[in-house]
């Protein structure tokens, strides 16, 4: 068999005290797998730390009666909400890559209209000073020689 990671170890166990009764038979479960006694009473506080277990002290039996909460029967599992997490970790860093790309691009066409603006002062600038060039493009033509129509 597989060696089961932690989280795995977890959801396991909360499954089964979501559908077993008889703490014995968890025991029973556990020592199924190479993991011993302490681990079990680890992941059982972990389980209780967490809120999804209940453990209540039955002095006849002198045990403890694990019941699964409202938050442990509607748990999605460790395992998942592990995979879930970092499912939203990659979208976050994608989303922040992207961020970042259109951030450049916007900056860098902020410089290109800050400098067309720049070169279209300067023009008319140009033209303020040197006033013969202020009906351009006509100017250019005015050149030219004319040449008169023969008839």
């Amino acid at each position: 068999m597989k060696e089961l990671t932690l989280t795995q170890r977890l959801d396991a166990v909360l499954k089964f005290i979501n559908t077993e009764e008889d703490p014995q038979q968890l025991i029973k479960f556990y020592q199924s797998t190479p993991k011993n006694q302490l681990e079990l009473a680890e992941i059982l506080e972990k389980l209780e730390k967490d809120g999804f277990i209940k453990r209540v002290f039955t002095s006849n039996t002198n045990t403890f009666k694990n019941t699964p909460t409202v938050e442990g029967r509607f748990f999605i599992g460790y395992e998942k909400r592990r995979i879930l997490d970092e499912d939203m970790i990659s979208k976050i860093s994608r989303k922040e890559i992207a961020d970042d790309r259109y951030r450049d691009r916007l900056l860098y066409a902020t410089w290109c209209a800050g400098i067309a603006a720049v070169l279209l002062l300067l023009w008319q600038v140009w033209i303020w000073f040197y006033p013969i060039h202020s009906n351009y493009p006509f100017w250019i033509w005015e050149t030219i020689p004319k040449t008169t129509k023969k008839n």
